[in-house]
């Protein structure tokens, strides 16, 4: 074992110590193993949720500046309607949200501004179009559409919640959301002929003409937004990274909890090895009498350390990774379409517990170097 190449003598010691109780061993050993096995598996996971997030988002974002309110709030339509006028943009929409039964059940459903939307998100339509949205048209995901057997030109019997009755056709079916988040979608004249109190914008996406420049765009665009302080400017490249962002933030939070796990793991470590300590303070003693120093004595407590730590990094990983990956093959119809292996994060978590590892050994490894020689020869086995 490189442990016991490293350290020679008190190498081998260690590793005799490590493999003299196997059950205690495996036992310290697995509650880091599963630790690093959920750290490894979520880290697989979450990269294939940034990757899948980041490839989409490239596919279906088209628009070359979007509008968000600050703080989630929405904001006046009239925003886009002076932008509209501006000579560098050749397409403007914005996305509202509403809601509306269908037998029975609630449903979340977008509202956009027509053919001007297929300019800005592409929804990767797969049969029919935006033709006819406006004229009390709807689109539907290809989940929802298969779930109701809806195909384009049936008709939909909805209950909007101001309480409103509407029958609408379906225009169109779409299988990427990935962009807007809605499963169904309506005109925005349809939504404020149904619900008049909806009348804020979500966010709003904006078409530049062919040939304009970005800078000289987002300068005029600055221009009109001096009116509406409430309203935040991105470029495409601002927007993809804002939205990867939110899913960063979530997996930090994951791993710093799934970093109590493995805390909690190093911590036994310690008490393994003090317990480890105590029960061998007569053969220490005898080592010492013939002539091992404290620091070797000190440094076969640190090897037994790290072999456990390394064995439940090894085995943590063999279990995590295929674990990441099939929960991410599992994940297919919810748009997770490749698999991402984290290869800095494995390489930050082994390096860790390692470390940790080390750590987890310096209060066992004191306690062996300060033994009194003559007394633990003295103390019965």
């Amino acid at each position: 074992m490189p442990v016991r190449r490293l350290l020679r003598m008190p190498g081998r010691l260690a590793q005799e110590n490590a493999t003299r109780s196997p059950r205690r061993t495996a036992t310290t050993a697995s509650a880091l193993m599963i630790g690093i096995a959920l750290v490894s598996g979520v880290g697989v996971v979450g990269a294939s949720l940034s990757r899948s997030l980041s490839d989409q988002l490239g596919q279906t974002i088209t628009a070359d500046f979007f509008f968000t309110g600050v703080g989630f709030q929405g904001f006046s339509p009239t925003l886009l309607d002076r932008v509209a006028e501006l000579p560098e943009i050749e397409a403007v929409s914005g996305f509202r949200q509403g809601a509306f039964q269908i037998d029975g059940g609630t449903r979340d459903v977008g509202a956009v501004d027509g053919a001007a939307f297929a300019e800005i998100v592409e929804l990767d339509v797969v049969s029919g179009g935006f033709d006819g949205l406006a004229d009390d048209g709807l689109l539907v995901h290809t989940d929802p559409a298969r779930d109701f057997d809806l195909a384009v030109g049936d008709t939909v019997d909805v209950v909007w919640r101001s309480g409103t009755g509407q029958t609408l056709t379906v225009v169109g079916i779409y299988a990427d959301s990935t962009a807007i988040n809605a499963n169904w979608i309506v005109d925005t004249t349809v939504l404020e002929a149904a619900n008049p109190a909806i009348r804020l914008v979500n966010f709003a996406g904006a078409k530049l003409v062919d040939g304009v420049d970005l800078e000289q765009a987002r300068t005029a665009l600055d221009a009109v937004l001096a009116d509406f302080p409430q309203v935040e400017l991105q470029d495409q490249a601002e927007f993809r990274r804002t939205q990867e962002d939110q899913l960063g933030q979530l997996l930090r939070l994951v791993y710093g909890l799934l970093g109590f796990a493995v805390l909690i793991a190093v911590l036994g470590i310690t008490n393994t090895l003090a317990l480890a300590v105590f029960e061998r303070t007569h053969e220490f003693g005898l080592l010492r009498a013939v002539g091992t120093t404290r620091r070797q004595l000190q440094a076969a407590v640190f090897g037994e350390s790290l072999i456990v730590a390394a064995f439940g990094a090894t085995l943590g990983l063999a279990v995590g990774l295929p674990l990441g990956v099939l929960g991410t093959r599992g994940m297919e119809s919810v748009g997770v379409e490749s698999v991402a292996l984290p290869v800095g994060t494995i390489a930050v978590v082994v390096v860790a517990t390692l470390v940790a590892g080390v750590l987890a050994a310096i209060w066992p490894a004191r306690r062996a170097g300060r033994l009194d020689v003559l007394a633990a020869i003295a103390r019965p086995e």
